[in-house]
């Protein structure tokens, strides 16, 4: 590995335009290029804090390895005990090998991954811990002090990018499960609408048939005024909840 001095964390990151500060999937990219390109790591993992479930998830991972360890479905409590948790929490750089250390479960490896040496670095803004990279090289075992203190400085530098890009992410994600569950909703609405509309044009072709007798007549008769109420509370409704704010 290169090294830098630490101020040079600021010049790294200092080109990035500011459209790809605003889209998670670049801003990843470039991040993993300048690890892999300037740095010498081979993989990067990004586990980003959910709040709600309180764990660490992956959010984005890359390789130039020809393989890259899934952990896709994998989430890792923070009370579970793992290095990925501790180093989170604590805001500490860690060492490992394990990938059993670093998340707390065991899990199923290839033989090349089996002890891939791992950097975990901690991503915090304003003081406050909002994700982990997990960077692995051919050795960890060699870095300087100056090298950990750089890695550290670059990744409390994009920190605050990653966060800001990460949230705008989700709520894009968030407002398009919305707007399916919103077009879903219409539809089943829609569905439920034109039955009614065949009930009530039944309901009125009943009501002229010669044929019926008073009490069969008022019977439809109250159907139809009941199944117009429920349409006009329909609409109402319908009108309510897709209108657009």
């Amino acid at each position: 590995m290169q090294v830098f001095q630490k101020s040079q964390g600021i010049s790294l990151i200092s080109h990035f335009k500011q459209d790809v500060l605003a889209d998670f999937d670049r801003l990843f990219e470039e991040v993993f290029r300048i690890y892999s390109t300037e740095l010498g790591f081979k993989t990067a993992y990004l586990f980003m804090h959910e709040q709600d479930r309180n764990c660490l998830k992956l959010a984005r991972g890359k390789s130039t390895a020809s393989s890259l360890v899934n952990l896709t479905e994998i989430e890792c409590p923070i009370h579970r005990p793992s290095l990925l948790v501790q180093a989170f929490e604590n805001k500490e750089i860690i060492k490992t090998e394990s990938y059993e250390d670093l998340l707390g479960i065991k899990i199923k490896l290839n033989t090349e991954s089996a002890n891939s040496p791992m950097l975990i670095l901690p991503v915090y803004v304003f003081n406050e811990g909002i994700g982990v990279f997990v960077l692995i090289a051919e050795d960890v075992n060699d870095f300087s002090e100056q090298e950990i203190s750089f890695l550290s400085n670059f990744s409390q530098q994009i920190g605050l990018h990653i966060f800001t890009a990460w949230n705008l992410d989700q709520s894009i994600i968030q407002t398009r499960g919305l707007m399916r569950s919103k077009n879903e909703y219409e539809e089943l609405i829609k569905i439920k609408k034109e039955y009614f509309e065949e009930m009530q044009k039944l309901l009125v072709k009943l009501l002229q048939e010669p044929s019926l007798n008073d009490e069969t007549q008022m019977k439809l008769a109250e159907s139809l005024m009941y199944l117009n109420s429920v349409m006009l509370l329909s609409d109402s409704t319908v009108e309510k909840h897709t209108q657009t704010p």
